[in-house]
C-alpha cells in the first residue's frame, strides 16, 4: 500500500509520537532535546526533498528512529548518566553514520 504523507507536519507529528512512546519517562537536558527534536526535523526534511513520504517510508522512519534511540539509551548507559546529553545524541549518531540510517543520517 503506497499512502501518501499529507504533509512534513504529519510526518513529523508521527515521529514525535514514537519518540514519546518510547521515551516517555525519560529525562533530557534542554540541549539534547532540541538535538533530538532536531534530528527528527531535519530526517523528515531529507524524506520531503527526496520525495519519498510514502506509508512505507514513514514505516522506515519510525523504524530508523527506534534505532537511533536506542543507540541514545546504549550511550546514556555507557557514559553512567541517569539523562540523556548532548553528547549522547551526538554519540547515537556516531555510532549509526555510517552507514546510512535513513533519513536520520
Amino acid at each position: 500500500m503506497d499512502i501518501q504523507a499529507t504533509s512534513a507536519d504529519e510526518i513529523e507529528r508521527n515521529l514525535l509520537i514514537t519518540l514519546r512512546g518510547r521515551m516517555h519517562a525519560a529525562t533530557f537536558t534542554g540541549a539534547s532535546a532540541v538535538d533530538t527534536f532536531m534530528a527528527i526535523k531535519d530526517g523528515v526534511q531529507t524524506m520531503v526533498s527526496e520525495g519519498r513520504t510514502s506509508y512505507d517510508d514513514l514505516q522506515l522512519a519510525q523504524s530508523s528512529l527506534q534505532r537511533f534511540l536506542g543507540q541514545m539509551e546504549q550511550e546514556r548507559d555507557r557514559l553512567g548518566y541517569s539523562e540523556f546529553h548532548e553528547d549522547t545524541v551526538s554519540g547515537a549518531l556516531f555510532g549509526l553514520c555510517p552507514p546510512p540510517c535513513w533519513p536520520i543520517c
